[in-house]
């Protein structure tokens, strides 16, 4: 919470408790048992309550109507609760205005905190990029950086811009900005996205668009203005409520007289038309419909669900089938290894294995170390292959990775069904195969069934072998 919006609360409940004191005091009789003062003393102690409770209202409804926006929501509560101070209902006039100002206070929360979920994006901006000027690295601001320009990304870095990889391979980590858990593998040649996280090894990139056009920028953007795109219901309830309250202003006015007239209990039919302004003040439905929109957008970006505006979000009440990507969506998009070939040599293929991916932050090898779990044997020295595995060489030359880079040193390997396979090699042999999978989301079933339950069909689509 925000140091303000902690201020608005304090000063809320200091409100609420003095108004408290003074309702207590005038239901025990206190200002009745002063007789005139008491009168006076009750209307002055109101008044300054009112004042600071609804005192920046009352400016709003002055500043909106000098600026042509006579009917709106602060003028209607400000025209009710000042004619209850002049029917003697000082109560009341408070009441609703520190009720009107709590309802404020949470739906300024409620946004800030949907803002806050919408900032959290901003993660994928990288504020500083290494720009090789004369053979040397110089930190700059990514703005400055032109298109041409060489930068450099070390593994666990952000990549700042756009461009292709001139110098180096690695693998990337893309899940923020394509949802796809499975790491990138890039090298020279390749195109990269700023907002990709380098896992592996040191990249020199070659920038291809500014800041201003790179993919991080434009899906900010996107997400920023996400707003300024209404839906049908926050596009009619705009045009209902130009006509709504002015309608509403009139009905009371009528209320009041023709109540008034024919009764001939103007004060009673006075209150009435006030209490009827009060209860049709239109922000509530105003205020609660796009908000309700713009919460629902800040909390799909939370999640990494980037929503193009309110609009789509409506359409998606008339969707009928939801087709979806299975890694990282219905599954955890975490690794773990499922099986080990051959058996017989099931312990002896993960040390190797572990050994060659020691030193990577790659999420395929942190799983094969997790699942080996002990010491790794030291003495080896690794080299990163291209992308496409770890070389090390020590006691034992030991290959570790995809079948390219079996492929590279002449190994033949056999073919395997899982999506997702490690391959190991001993001095120059094909030794092991690892198979690693991703682990189905505990709740995957129950979202589906809830899908089918409202009528919805669902779709996986996956490049899986179809075992």
């Amino acid at each position: 919470m925000s140091s303000k919006k902690r201020a608005e609360l304090i000063r809320i409940a200091v409100s609420a408790l003095c108004f408290a004191v003074l309702l207590t005091l005038e239901h025990l009789g206190v200002f009745d048992g002063l007789g005139e003062l008491g009168a006076w003393l009750k209307l002055l102690l109101y008044l300054a309550l009112y004042v600071c409770v609804g005192g920046a209202i009352l400016v709003k409804a002055v500043k909106s109507a000098l600026h042509g926006h006579v009917f709106g929501e602060n003028m209607l509560m400000s025209i009710a609760t000042v004619c209850a101070f002049f029917i003697g209902e000082y109560h009341e006039a408070v009441a609703v205005m520190l009720f009107y100002l709590v309802g404020e206070w949470f739906q300024g929360y409620a946004v800030g905190r949907t803002r806050d979920s919408v900032t959290d994006l901003m993660r994928l901006r990288e504020d500083k990029a290494r720009v090789i000027t004369d053979g040397v690295e110089v930190i700059v601001n990514p703005r400055k950086v032109k298109i041409g320009e060489v930068i450099v990304v070390y593994p666990g870095e952000r990549i700042p811009l756009d461009g292709r990889v001139v110098s180096g391979s690695s693998a990337l980590d893309v899940s923020s900005l394509t949802g796809e858990a499975i790491p990138c593998e890039v090298s020279i040649g390749d195109e990269v996205m700023s907002g990709s996280v380098n896992l592996a090894t040191t990249l020199q990139i070659t920038v291809t668009k500014t800041q201003r056009n790179s993919t991080a920028a434009r899906i900010l953007a996107l997400v920023s203005s996400a707003g300024d795109r209404k839906s049908h219901i926050e596009a009619f309830i705009t045009r209902f409520a130009r006509w709504y309250t002015p309608a509403v202003v009139v009905m009371a006015v009528l209320l009041f007289s023709v109540g008034g007239l024919i009764s001939g209990d103007l004060a009673e039919w006075g209150y009435r038309a006030l209490n009827f302004l009060v209860v049709s003040c239109p922000c509530a439905l105003v205020v609660s419909v796009p908000l309700a929109f713009f919460a629902g957008i800040g909390r799909a970006g939370r999640e990494g669900v980037l929503v193009k505006g309110a609009v789509y979000m409506e359409a998606l009440a008339r969707a009928r089938t939801v087709v979806m990507d299975k890694t990282g969506t219905l599954t955890e998009g975490k690794f773990r290894v499922t099986s080990v070939l051959p058996e017989e040599r099931r312990v002896e293929v993960l040390r190797l294995a572990a050994i060659a991916e020691k030193d990577s932050s790659h999420p395929i090898a942190t799983s094969i170390i997790s699942e080996w779990g002990a010491e790794v044997d030291e003495g080896y020295t690794l080299t990163n292959v291209g992308g496409m595995g770890v070389v090390a060489e020590g006691e034992r030359t030991v290959l570790c990775g995809s079948s390219r880079l079996m492929e590279k040193y002449g190994i033949s390997v056999p073919e395997a069904n899982a999506k997702c396979v490690v391959y190991v090699a001993v001095d120059g042999e094909y030794f092991g195969t690892i198979a690693l999978s991703d682990r189905v989301k505990s709740d995957a079933g129950k979202v589906g069934k809830q899908f089918n339950d409202n009528g919805i069909a669902t779709v996986m689509l996956t490049g899986d072998s179809a075992d």
